[in-house]
């Protein structure tokens, strides 16, 4: 089975479809892994059911990654299209969004970013299973009795930062907030941190590259965007995210470049309007101020902050 790609998103159907059809299949509820074990066809533990081998559904996503499989079954948690019907176990059940999307024949497009395991998230998974092997190794239980792999799931959807975020996520009870709940803010506290180190020291050495080093020539050369597509042949996208890792690590002010290809009415217009709102987002900036999403892109970039920015960015 395979999804289509168009541009930077990824036609899920297909797969949320095998998910939902083995979640129907099957006589009880089960968690996030054997779910999808089911649907690659991996047979190197032993089956709950033998019979579950014989599933229609059974590795009909044998091509696909597990991981890539489990961010989709997560996001389709996310989007309540699946729910949970145990929440200490963390198993699954289908929602009437399911059922809804299993009746009609269009696609289910999400952005490849959200499906993506980017950096925080990468890190923070793995300091908190370092954490958990360790507590289950010094209290000598298995790691699932520590906290369930849907709970791991639940801590790295919310990212906690108080012990009152703690106790809201579903299948962090009392028990588990007073005993591990300072270790877990702790972890994923560090993480974060971790994490904006190596992103950031990533940017800095992705900038000393041939690319960027010529076209922060070429921005102090030159006086149009244009001029420089034309020189270097990237796309106003390329140039535009190269401006904003050259202005955002430290390598080059790019505002003195950005003043000269934005009327000073509309920079003005647009950066107060990112200065103002709640909600930075592009499209809302384009609905309420009818500018182009390139020239909100470098308003937005002229009074960009690196470090609200740079996690975002991974």
């Amino acid at each position: 089975m395979e999804t289509k790609t168009f541009y930077y998103n990824m036609n899920i159907k297909p797969v949320a479809v095998a998910v939902f059809k083995t979640i129907t299949l099957l006589k009880r509820n089960y968690g996030i892994n054997y779910i999808t074990r089911i649907v690659k066809g991996d047979n190197r533990f032993e089956w709950k059911e033998e019979i579950h081998t014989q599933l229609e559904t059974f590795g009909v996503l044998r091509n696909f990654p597990d991981y890539k499989i489990k961010n989709i079954i997560n996001w389709l948690m996310m989007n309540h299209y699946l729910c949970t019907t145990n929440l200490e176990y963390g198993t699954l059940g289908l929602s009437e969004k399911a059922h809804q999307t299993m009746e009609t024949e269009d696609a289910l497009w999400v952005s490849n970013w959200e499906l993506s395991m980017h950096t925080e998230r990468r890190i923070t998974l793995d300091s908190l299973k370092a954490l958990r092997k360790s507590l289950s190794v010094s209290e000598k239980k298995p790691v699932f009795q520590v906290f369930t792999d849907y709970t791991l799931q639940m801590l790295l959807n919310t990212m906690p930062e108080t012990m009152t975020d703690l106790k809201s996520i579903q299948g962090m009870n009392e028990g588990l907030c007073d005993k591990y709940g300072h270790l877990i803010l702790r972890t994923i506290t560090n993480a974060k941190k971790q994490a904006e180190m190596e992103i950031r020291e990533k940017r800095i050495e992705k900038v000393k590259g041939v690319d960027y080093q010529s076209v922060k020539e070429l921005i102090n050369e030159e006086k149009k965007i244009e001029r420089v597509i034309e020189k270097t042949g990237f796309s106003k996208d390329r140039i535009l995210k190269i401006m904003k890792d050259l202005h955002e690590t430290g390598e080059m002010d790019v505002k003195p470049f950005i003043e000269k290809n934005i009327k000073p009415k509309d920079l003005h217009k647009a950066t107060e309007f990112f200065r103002q709102t709640n909600n930075p987002k592009l499209k809302t900036a384009y609905e309420t101020l009818g500018l182009d999403y390139e020239t909100l892109r470098m308003c937005r970039l002229y009074i960009s902050d690196v470090k609200s920015d740079i996690v975002a960015i991974a």
